[in-house]
C-alpha cells in the first residue's frame, strides 16, 4: 500500500463556448486535458478526474465540468505542483473552449480566470 498526503484543486467550467456558444462534450473536455498532460513535463504532469456538475443561481441554470487534480498515489506531487498545474490547465481550457470566466478552487483560496 502506497500513501500520499491527500491535496486537490478543483477547476470549474461550463460545457459551452461563452453563455450561447456550441457546446462541448466530456470527450471534447479529456481530449484537451489529455493534450496539456502532454505538453508538460512528466515531473508536473498530475492526474485528474471529471464529473458533470450543474451551476444554478437563482432562476439560472448551467451545465458544466468539475475538473480535480489529485495528488494520485502511483504519481505523487507536491501541493505546489499541483496548485500550479491546476491554475495552468485552467489557462488552457480558458482559451480552448473560449470561456468567459472559471473558478480554480484550492484548499486556502478560490481564483477566477476571466477571458
Amino acid at each position: 500500500m502506497k500513501r500520499v498526503s491527500t491535496h486537490e484543486t478543483k477547476i470549474y467550467i461550463g460545457s459551452q463556448e461563452g453563455y450561447s456558444g456550441p457546446a462541448f462534450s466530456e470527450y471534447d473536455l479529456r481530449q484537451a486535458i489529455g493534450e496539456f498532460q502532454e505538453s508538460c513535463d512528466i515531473s508536473v504532469a498530475c492526474s485528474v478526474r471529471i464529473s458533470p456538475t450543474r451551476y444554478i443561481f437563482r432562476d439560472y441554470s448551467e451545465s458544466g465540468w468539475e475538473i480535480v487534480v489529485i495528488n494520485y498515489p502511483r504519481f505523487p506531487k507536491d501541493k505546489v505542483v499541483i496548485e500550479t498545474f491546476s491554475e495552468r490547465l485552467a489557462e488552457f481550457l480558458l482559451k480552448t473552449f473560449k470561456q468567459n470566466r472559471m473558478s480554480v478552487v484550492g484548499p486556502v483560496n478560490t481564483y477566477m480566470l476571466e477571458n
